[in-house]
């Protein structure tokens, strides 16, 4: 805008016959692309701007003594200068800026009335004095409206900006008290039990049985709470976090049940339960290892809390074209029709298991999330008497590792 103003007074200077000032005019609009150059690519912002008003403010007060003086187009176009270096002007300089240019033109006032001698009339006819005011004034019409347009864009995308920022701080602030409302309730009844437990080996004599028992309980109850740690850990990373850090890769389902059923075929065992799967390695699909482990994980532990004495759970596998469909089938006591809808959805409040056993409630909400992020999908369905938790997942082989 700034090159635009200095521009438009190299042809009306020359159609008025005022040569010197349409060179004046050139040899600045070089000079002002030159400092804008400075600005965009060589990152010196501010003393572009600097010198770009420095020179703006030479040349018009030039301008309106060679030019007629109030009763030319001078002051005109100082008013477009000084419109558009308030709009470039930081807002902490403005008021600097705006007393500087104020005084600069009560000055030249001042100065042309003592001295009017120093004024030159270049105007050769009534003809050329309208041209030169009256394009003038266009031209500060068209630069205003360009202006306010630049501000209100500047002003709604910084609004726009701060808004977004703000519900994201609220979104965060929200997120950080529901986990810790999480830590505070689901974390002190685990811990609750295994203190209870230890005080009670402490302070009594066990027999053998007794003693087994117990301590199948504590390893039941600890891999619980570590289950719950793990699944809170997993959940504020995955809500708290601003950057994405998923990476899909091609994921071998056998080699993520691993570790989970070396924690939980002794816990399945011990409640009478078959802990089984007939997953072979070639079952590949693309998604996150870590994820894909917590949700497996969080479906078989639900599997084993809410499935009676001789039950079975079987993790298997299902080719559903260019998906694969991961399933957990037990013969438990399934899920409330009620609950059906929001199992992936929001934070239930978690079910006690067939022996009392206590649910993390905020598992299968990571489930959901976790799926979806690895562009799956996850669902519960039931069959005659069992209860069904799936999760399809695009296949992948493992020749198209990155």
């Amino acid at each position: 805008m700034v090159m635009l103003v200095m521009a438009y007074n190299i042809p009306f200077s020359l159609l008025i016959g005022l040569h010197w000032l349409a060179a004046a005019a050139c040899v600045l609009t070089v000079l002002q692309y030159y400092l804008f150059r400075l600005s965009r690519f060589g990152g010196k912002t501010d003393v572009s701007r600097t010198f770009t008003l420095l020179l703006f403010y030479i040349f018009f007060v030039y301008n309106y003594f060679s030019n007629s003086g109030i009763n030319g187009s001078g002051m005109l176009s100082f008013a477009s200068w000084a419109f558009i270096a308030m709009a470039i002007t930081p807002p902490r300089q403005q008021w600097w800026a705006g007393a500087f240019i104020a005084m600069s033109v009560v000055m030249v006032m001042i100065y042309e009335y003592n001295y009017p001698d120093t004024v030159q009339n270049t105007y050769k006819s009534l003809e050329d004095r309208f041209i030169d005011i009256g394009s003038t004034i266009l031209v500060f019409i068209f630069l205003s409206i360009i202006t306010f347009t630049f501000v209100i864009s500047n002003y709604t995308k910084e609004r726009n900006t701060a808004l977004q920022k703000a519900n994201q701080l609220n979104l965060s602030n929200l997120r950080k008290d529901k986990l810790i409302s999480l830590i505070s309730h689901d974390f002190n009844a685990p811990l609750r039990n295994v203190k209870q437990y230890l005080k009670l080996w402490r302070d009594h004599e066990l027999d053998h049985d007794k003693r087994e028992l117990l301590e199948k309980e504590l390893l039941r109850v600890t891999t619980d709470t570590q289950n719950l740690l793990l699944n809170l850990l997993s959940w504020s990373r995955n809500n708290l976090d601003n950057e994405e850090d998923i990476r899909l890769a091609p994921v071998v389902v056998s080699d993520a049940l691993i570790d989970t059923f070396n924690v939980y075929n002794g816990i399945a065992s011990d409640k009478g339960l078959q802990l089984s799967t007939t997953i072979s390695s070639d079952v590949v699909v693309s998604g996150d290892f870590e994820r894909l482990e917590i949700v497996l994980r969080n479906l078989i532990s639900n599997a084993i809390k809410f499935t009676s004495q001789g039950g079975t759970i079987n993790v298997g596998a299902t080719d559903r074209g260019d998906a694969w469909e991961i399933s957990v089938t037990d013969n438990g006591v399934g899920v409330d029709a009620e609950k059906e809808a929001l199992l992936f959805k929001q934070h239930l409040h978690p079910d006690l298991g067939t022996e009392r056993e206590k649910g993390v409630g905020i598992g299968l909400t990571i489930c959901g999330e976790f799926v979806a992020a690895m562009g799956g999908e996850i669902g519960f369905q039931r069959l005659h008497d069992l209860s069904v938790f799936y999760v399809r997942l695009p296949k992948a082989g493992l020749d198209s590792a990155a």
